[in-house]
């Protein structure tokens, strides 16, 4: 990462901007719920402003039961 924005908003959402040092644009969006659940989805633009890649991830956090 060579610049990064992150801006964090209510309910657990996340948003955030990322430029690497080959120019590469990465807009993000992250959620995470209280029961543990974490989902971002990221799409990467080039120098010449196309869609490059999609990502989506999705992370549970495991808890014991009391």
């Amino acid at each position: 990462m060579v610049d990064i924005t992150m801006l964090w908003l209510s309910g657990g959402v996340t948003g955030y901007v990322d430029v690497n040092k080959d120019g590469i644009l990465c807009i993000g969006v992250g959620w995470s719920s209280d029961e543990g659940i974490n989902v971002v989805m990221e799409c990467d633009y080039g120098t010449d402003g196309k869609l490059k890649e999609v990502r989506s991830k999705t992370k549970v956090k495991i808890r014991k039961w009391s």
